[in-house]
């Protein structure tokens, strides 16, 4: 009994030492081995290292700098909902002004990639009027101006890039010519698409540069024609009203079919426009990713 006591109160010593030892070394270690899988894309992994060291931690200031780098493992994680909250909560007054302003360009970039492009220029709109003299000032401009392009308000992206050049911005990442770029990018109308269709079965789909389709939609069609005349010519009533119904609905089918091939067209080339940007001017968004760790695979992650 009383060595089975001394063996535990020994086990128990040297936890404590060993905690002791820990809790004077981990925090600074802690936060690097988060920063390294951070890097590495492991971001599971990092916010777990990131939450022992705000545990951790003995200043705030430190504490609220790795919170965000919490919120940026969950963004580049692809968990929008809990990075946003993360962001909201240190887009605060009280915050240090480093991590408001980069939680507030993060919280537009979260609404972007949630395809709620009016909420993410609301939100770039109320970062520029809080940091008026902030340094990413241009790049926050610049992803107005391609939200505008997005939205299809060319005349406000207009107005946007010639009161920047007015007030003295340089460096933004796009200019006039990408403008005039975007404003005879060569677009397909959905209306002609489908009124082409619905005079000629397939000649909308072949406007649009969709031949197969066209070669279908023509070929589906005539056969449902000639199939329905013949049936009513030899007075199969019932076969010919079937043949009818489904000669209509392919029809209409067809029409619809021309115009989203427009559409679809037209989105194409607009993500093509954009893309292209991305790399003629390595645009990064939010600009706050281009002094922090950069992780080596932001597609894939460990979620």
């Amino acid at each position: 009994m009383k060595i089975g006591w001394c063996r535990s109160g020994m086990v128990w010593g040297f936890c404590l030492a060993l905690a002791s030892v820990c809790g004077a070394q981990a925090p600074e270690s802690v936060r690097e081995f988060g920063d390294h899988l951070f890097r590495q894309g492991d971001y599971y992994r990092a916010i777990t290292e990131y939450e022992r060291f705000v545990f951790l931690a003995p200043e705030p200031s430190a504490a609220a700098e790795v919170r965000l780098r919490i919120g940026e493992a969950y963004y580049f994680g692809e968990k929008w909902d809990v990075a946003a909250r993360i962001f909201r909560a240190l887009d605060i007054p009280e915050m240090n002004e480093n991590v408001r302003r980069v939680s507030a360009l993060y919280l537009a970039a979260i609404a972007l990639r949630q395809k709620e492009l009016q909420q993410s220029a609301d939100l770039l709109e109320k970062f520029l009027a809080d940091f008026p003299d902030d340094p990413w000032r241009n790049d926050a401009i610049g992803q107005l101006i391609l939200l505008d392009l997005r939205s299809g308000r060319i005349g406000e992206a207009e107005r946007r890039l010639a009161e920047a050049n007015a007030g003295g911005a340089s460096s933004l990442p796009l200019g006039a010519a990408d403008l005039e770029e975007w404003k005879h990018l060569p677009r397909k109308s959905p209306l002609l698409a489908g009124s082409l269709s619905a005079i000629l079965p397939g000649a909308g789909q072949a406007y649009v540069g969709h031949w197969s389709d066209a070669a279908l939609a023509f070929g589906l069609n005539a056969v449902f024609a000639w199939g329905t005349y013949a049936a009513f010519r030899q007075d199969e009533d019932v076969l010919g009203g079937f043949l009818l119904a489904l000669d209509t609905t392919w029809y209409f089918g067809n029409v619809y079919n021309a115009a989203n091939g427009a559409r679809r067209v037209n989105q194409n080339r607009q993500k093509r426009f954009f893309e292209n940007l991305d790399v003629r001017y390595g645009l990064v968004f939010p600009p706050a990713r281009k002094d922090g760790p950069m992780p080596a695979i932001e597609v894939g992650t460990s979620f």
